[in-house]
């Protein structure tokens, strides 16, 4: 819990920043001296007003695959949460029990979720540019953004999950080893891609900021929320 709260007040700081930076007219940055891959960590704002880097069609579809597998990821430690906390699990042993069952599961599963991101991932990512303001909104510049602001949260949860490989037999024996560290590392990443994901579309697309703040940044948020709500409840019937 300290760690996430840590993780939250960090992104709170970057949030602030980036949001002085977007509203300068002209601005030099602190970032401006960094590597493009830490621009785009800590400051989306100054990143993609300078331009969306270009992304061959092969590295587009690995990153989407890994949205895919990212998402399926979250799904895992979802019911694992479940299983640890007395609530209904939905998870095969195999999974739980072995990392190659697991890391099979994570891919082959990703792939097809992979195929979701691209079909009604991007689709949907259009709409909320759209209802943002963006009336004109060009796929591929769409896709790049979309792909390079989950960038972040899929290196930090597949690393994570590595290292767990290594260290504990199986995913079940990672979350109880961890205590839910596994649940906060992907809650501050995801908390994390949606503040990068806000700052990319104001700085390519001519959108409203307020509009773009719902869209990109609270709505999101919101099955999260409510996620939260339910265990709560259930914990206490």
């Amino acid at each position: 819990m300290t760690f996430m709260i840590a993780a939250l007040i960090i992104v709170a700081a970057l949030f602030a920043l980036n949001w002085r930076v977007a509203h300068a007219a002209n601005t030099t940055s602190i970032a401006a001296a960094l590597p493009q891959f830490l621009q785009l960590a800590l400051q989306p704002a100054y990143f993609f007003r300078a331009g969306i880097p270009a992304l061959s069609g092969a590295a587009l579809v690995l990153l989407t695959w890994g949205m895919g597998a990212l998402k399926i990821m979250d799904y895992t430690d979802a019911q694992m949460y479940k299983k640890n906390v007395g609530l209904d699990f939905n998870l095969l042993q195999a999974v739980q029990n072995n990392w190659l069952p697991y890391w099979a599961w994570v891919t082959g599963a990703g792939l097809l979720a992979g195929i979701g991101v691209w079909t009604i991932g991007f689709w949907w990512y259009k709409k909320r540019l759209q209802w943002s303001g963006a009336s004109v909104v060009d796929a591929q510049r769409l896709r790049r953004i979309y792909v390079l602001s989950e960038a972040w949260v899929l290196i930090a949860v597949v690393s994570y999950t590595l290292l767990s490989t290594l260290r504990y037999d199986n995913i079940n024996a990672a979350w109880i080893g961890d205590h839910g560290a596994s649940t906060a590392l992907i809650g501050t990443a995801y908390f994390f891609s949606l503040y990068v994901s806000y700052f990319a579309v104001t700085a390519a697309f001519p959108v409203r900021r307020g509009r773009a703040l719902f869209w990109f940044f609270f709505f999101p948020l919101l099955p999260s929320y409510f996620d939260l709500l339910s265990i709560v409840a259930r914990l206490h019937d």
